[in-house]
């Protein structure tokens, strides 16, 4: 039987939506044993922290949404990086959640950042995992925490935490589907090994139906035609329309491939647009701690208000009392800096300085490789917007060579079917009719193979949740 997680303590530091107090800022719960209540008004952020829970957990992560449960093969995509980053004013360029959790007899405790949910820090049973790069932690996790929960599969993992351990907005309807019920029951009462041959056997099955389906269509449209080219007539016309539906043939796969080359290249600028964004936001996050550590080395006194003041007019935003973003209010107050003033007062405060502070060069190098690796995006999102262009050039230049094809074939299918050309077309459409049937009478054959070794395989599942509902039964009657 799978081992649910069960969360011991939940910790967001530098988040907006979860100030604290001066004494304990942002947010730190541990949780304690049976029911816990979030109570709170509309907009205190109560989803949010449900989301920080289920996402602590499943990383970014989940089951596609329009993905039907147990209707075909299920697949893990990425979600969106950016949602809790969106949710406040500042990014959350420094926020990051903590949790604590159980799952069987394993303790886990893992920080993710919530600029992007990449996993930074990751202990199991007390003992830190020795990598550094989030993709390898993000890799190590999932492979414990299924071996932890008895289960094969990370996405029978998200399976259980959406539709059995959390109830949010997105929750899909699974009680009455009852494919969906197969899968949750077999993930929790399945022995492994039966498992992971019924998810196996079943997505061999939806992939075996799948291609029987388009094969049956494909069958049918050949028949249709093979019905139509049966009225051609003969003419010096006929030879003139073979010729040129073959040229416009030839025309439909290389627009289909220039296509589908367009489609790779604008995938590959997505890819490497929303990684240098990352990269971005990453930085912007090391130029903020810079700034700060900056104007602590000149006001080493100064309140965590007032250096938070400084790195706005830093940072380029303006001023927060009077709103002013004119460069030349800027430079006043960087120049005040230089000298070693205070940009408010103009006092000398070079005597309130205990050491050496620094110069801000490096402050400036990091701002400029950040505008050149935004330069670098801008660069992509043009090149993406000219692909997008061209892909829809060349998708309506293929869309109007079908047309062309399907019109051309009307005006043979009007000439009639009298002279041996005709004759022949008919013949190798006849023998591709054939060679389709005889492949879709072998994939039929599979499918029913499939079909009755997953029935064999649902059946071991019922009788496996039938022994556990009994021995529950029986516990019962113990107690009473």
């Amino acid at each position: 039987m799978a081992n649910f997680p069960y969360i011991h303590r939940i910790r967001v530091d530098n988040y907006a939506m979860y100030v604290g107090t001066g004494e304990s800022p942002g947010l730190d719960h541990t949780f304690c044993p049976g029911v816990n209540v979030i109570v709170g008004i509309n907009g205190l952020g109560k989803t949010t922290l449900l989301n920080i829970l289920l996402r602590c957990l499943t990383g970014p992560f989940d089951i596609p949404a329009g993905d039907q449960l147990g209707d075909k093969k299920r697949t893990i995509a990425s979600i969106d990086r950016t949602w809790f980053r969106r949710r406040v004013p500042d990014d959350a360029v420094t926020a990051a959640a903590y949790i604590e959790f159980f799952v069987g007899e394993h303790f886990y405790s893992l920080k993710r950042s919530l600029v992007n949910l990449d996993l930074t820090e990751l202990h199991i049973d007390q003992r830190q995992v020795p990598l550094s790069r989030p993709a390898e932690l993000e890799a190590a996790y999932q492979t414990s925490v299924c071996d932890a929960a008895g289960l094969t599969r990370f996405d029978d993992f998200i399976l259980l935490l959406k539709y059995v351990v959390f109830f949010l907005e997105d929750r899909r309807t699974l009680v009455w589907d009852p494919s969906a019920q197969g899968e949750i029951l077999s993930i929790l009462f399945g022995q492994s090994v039966s498992r992971q041959r019924y998810v196996d056997v079943f997505e061999e099955y939806l992939s075996k139906d799948s291609e029987y389906r388009n094969t049956l269509n494909v069958l049918n449209k050949w028949k249709s035609r093979l019905q139509k080219d049966k009225s051609t007539l003969a003419g010096g016309q006929l030879d003139m329309l073979l010729k040129e539906v073959e040229e416009t043939k030839r025309l439909c796969e290389e627009l289909t491939s220039r296509r589908q080359e367009i489609e790779e290249s604008r995938d590959s600028l997505r890819r490497q647009i929303e990684n240098r964004r990352s990269e971005v936001y990453e930085r912007r996050a090391t130029l903020a701690k810079r700034i700060d550590t900056f104007y602590q080395s000149f006001f080493p006194t100064v309140s965590d208000s007032a250096r938070y003041l400084l790195s706005h007019f830093e940072a380029g935003t303006g001023c927060l009392v009077c709103g002013a973003r004119e460069e030349e209010a800027l430079n006043r107050v960087r120049q005040r800096i230089a000298v070693d003033t205070c940009p408010v007062c103009e006092s000398a405060v070079r005597t309130q300085i205990a050491g050496p502070h620094t110069d801000g060069s490096d402050i400036e190098f990091e701002r400029v490789s950040i505008a050149e690796t935004e330069a670098s995006v801008a660069e992509m999102v043009q090149a993406l917007r000219i692909a997008d262009s061209e892909h829809a050039t060349v998708a309506a230049d293929a869309v109007a060579a079908f047309n062309k094809v399907a019109t051309l074939r009307e005006q043979l299918q009007a000439l009639g079917s009298s002279v041996p050309e005709v004759q022949a077309a008919l013949k190798s459409l006849g023998d591709r009719v054939s060679a389709i049937q005889g492949g879709l009478d072998q994939i039929e054959v599979e499918r029913i193979k499939l079909a009755g070794e997953f029935k064999e395989l649902a059946t071991s599942v019922d009788a496996e949740v039938k022994a556990v509902s009994s021995e529950i039964g029986m516990r019962k009657r113990v107690r009473s």
